[in-house]
């Protein structure tokens, strides 16, 4: 939770926005723009969720066959809901309590990847401290 509030955060108050916004606007433009957006910023930041999701894997706190696929289960509906609020103007036409987003997103994540037969209250927890 904590590492989505933060990346949250970042695109409100940091330049986050802006360079997923360059990023995407000029990355899907051929050229090698895309390539640049992707190694240095978007496939950073799934590198970061991939290794924290795949530690509590190991830590039997969560059960991910595949921590990347994890990743972009995390990483992508909070990405299309920033670009949503942020980029697209969302947030004065359908505003969206990014708060109440990220904690209900990360609850079901973590309720579709607990441990067979564990309380999906302890990975929520161990989201939260990480």
């Amino acid at each position: 939770l904590e590492i989505l509030g933060l990346l949250a955060e970042g695109w409100a108050r940091g330049p986050l926005a802006r360079l997923h916004r360059l990023g995407l606007s000029c990355g899907l433009e051929p050229g090698r723009l895309g390539r640049v957006y992707l190694e240095h910023i978007l496939e950073p930041t799934l590198a970061s969720l991939e290794a924290r999701l795949g530690a509590m894997n190991q830590a039997g706190e969560l059960y991910l066959p595949d921590a990347r696929t994890g990743a972009l289960r995390l990483f992508s509906p909070l990405m299309i809901a920033l670009v949503h609020q942020d980029l697209l103007g969302g947030v004065g036409l359908r505003p969206l309590d990014l708060r109440a987003f990220i904690e209900a997103h990360v609850q079901s994540f973590v309720a579709e990847s607990r441990p067979r037969g564990g309380d999906p209250r302890a990975g929520v927890a161990s989201m939260r401290k990480r």
